[in-house]
């Protein structure tokens, strides 16, 4: 497997990742196209750029022959990130702790079952912890079973029932305690 990268949306990634964003809105809550752009317009009013939301696009660093490259100096080929998907967390301080909320995974059809989701969730333990968040909360449905296997795996664990499924947690290794 190629390596995960997770950078940072910026603005160009935001307009891909949106109709994604939306559409798996739409699929969880059952509302229209329209309504769940209207309500991730309202949870991200600056887009990337809204505080306290943290949207990083997953990508693979994989490798692709160059056959112009390769003929003038006997390469095999260029590596490139490629989007596979992306991550939204929301975060807040609750409880007297910083906590990360995970609004959203999604790894593209053709990639998924391949460690991507599994490997991004890691590398942003780490990003959210080194950031400030010391837990990660998650809801996940109760007919999801691969997430609750993926989650588990993890070291997620039961906080509390939630509509239509659990609310999970995990603590991170926070590191160097910046605000979030």
């Amino acid at each position: 497997m190629a390596d995960i990268v997770l950078k940072p949306v910026d603005c160009a990634l935001y307009k891909t990742i949106k109709p994604y964003m939306i559409e798996n809105l739409a699929a969880f809550s059952k509302k229209s196209y329209s309504a769940c752009e209207k309500e991730i317009d309202a949870l991200l009013p600056d887009a990337e750029n809204t505080q306290k939301h943290y949207l990083y696009a997953i990508e693979i660093n994989a490798f692709s022959l160059d056959k112009h490259t390769a003929d003038r100096s006997g390469a095999a080929g260029l590596y490139a990130n490629l989007l596979t998907g992306y991550l939204w967390f929301f975060a807040v301080e609750k409880e007297g702790r910083d906590i990360a909320f995970l609004m959203d995974i999604f790894v593209l059809p053709e990639y998924r079952r391949k460690g991507i989701a599994r490997n991004a969730l890691r590398l942003s333990e780490k990003l959210l912890g080194e950031r400030g968040c010391d837990t990660i909360r998650l809801h996940v449905e109760d007919t999801n079973t691969a997430a609750k296997n993926l989650y588990a795996g993890l070291g997620y664990v039961f906080v509390q029932r939630a509509e239509s499924g659990e609310i999970l947690e995990k603590r991170t290794d926070v590191r160097n305690k910046t605000s979030v």
